[in-house]
């Protein structure tokens, strides 16, 4: 009876938690750039944070649209564009430049130490393959993701 409610208090508070923590570099530009107090930023953020939530709510029953994408009718509006674009476009992109950036940009005796890649062929053999062969394969894998929902 005790443990069931503590339960789920701290696993609201946890949510809460990361909220806030998502908030967090909003805030700090809203700060930087516009010159506003804390107090200011936090209440901006929180409450388009609210109106998103609340687009995102609504786009399951009043704002609810169909449209059709690779092959799939899709019938949750704007929930469901934000979803696709996510998982079919930002996600793969996201994964090819942090491939191309581990691959290109970082520091590659910095990156050797950190990884602790000792052989002399086995570092040189890891960089060709997150320079070359990871984009390739990540590219592949998102110019196919249409393909896959037929």
């Amino acid at each position: 009876m005790i443990l069931g409610p503590l339960f789920y208090f701290v696993l609201a508070l946890a949510a809460l938690l990361s909220a806030v923590a998502l908030l967090e570099p909003a805030i700090g530009w809203l700060r930087e750039q516009h010159g506003v107090t804390r107090q200011t930023a936090a209440l901006y953020t929180g409450f388009a944070g609210w109106l998103i939530g609340v687009v995102f709510i609504l786009s399951f029953s009043y704002w609810s649209f169909s449209f059709s994408l690779f092959g799939l009718e899709k019938k949750l509006g704007v929930f469901d564009v934000i979803q696709t674009l996510t998982s079919n476009f930002l996600l793969p992109a996201g994964a090819i430049l942090a491939a191309l950036l581990a691959g290109w940009v970082l520091n590659r005796t910095l990156t050797k130490s950190e990884l602790g890649l000792a052989g002399f062929l086995v570092f040189p053999l890891w960089l060709r393959t997150v320079r070359v062969v990871v984009p390739v394969l990540l590219l592949i894998v998102a110019i196919s993701l249409p393909g896959l929902y037929k």
